[in-house]
């Protein structure tokens, strides 16, 4: 076995180099802080092609007041979650969701997709 380089070592579950940065620019309690949010696992949002409810019960998550199913600590693959392979729902950020909504009903106009 070989040894990392003291640059690549991890300290705070984090590289070195990202962590000694932290404290220097932070100080060492916030930048603590951070390296301890890092470690919480985000939340995953799906939009839903229809039926937000019955999603919700499903993939195991809530319905957020914009129609989005947030999923907290999911478990497994996204890909093995029922309604993915029929297309049911996708991954989508609640947030990036929401300019589409603001749009309304857009069949039959042209709409360009600049995230893609």
């Amino acid at each position: 076995e070989t040894e990392l380089p003291a640059a690549l070592a991890a300290t705070d579950e984090a590289p070195k180099w990202f962590s000694d940065r932290l404290k220097t620019t932070y100080g060492n309690e916030k930048a603590r802080q951070i390296l301890e949010a890092h470690r919480v696992e985000a939340p995953v949002d799906f939009s839903v092609k229809a039926d937000p409810g019955l999603w919700a019960e499903k993939l195991g998550g809530i319905v957020l007041p914009t129609g989005t199913v947030r999923v907290e600590n999911l478990v497994g693959a996204v890909t093995e979650l029922p309604g993915f392979a029929e297309g049911a729902w996708w991954v989508q950020d609640a947030a990036a969701s929401l300019p589409a909504r603001l749009f309304g009903d857009v069949a039959g106009l042209r709409v360009a997709d600049l995230l893609s």
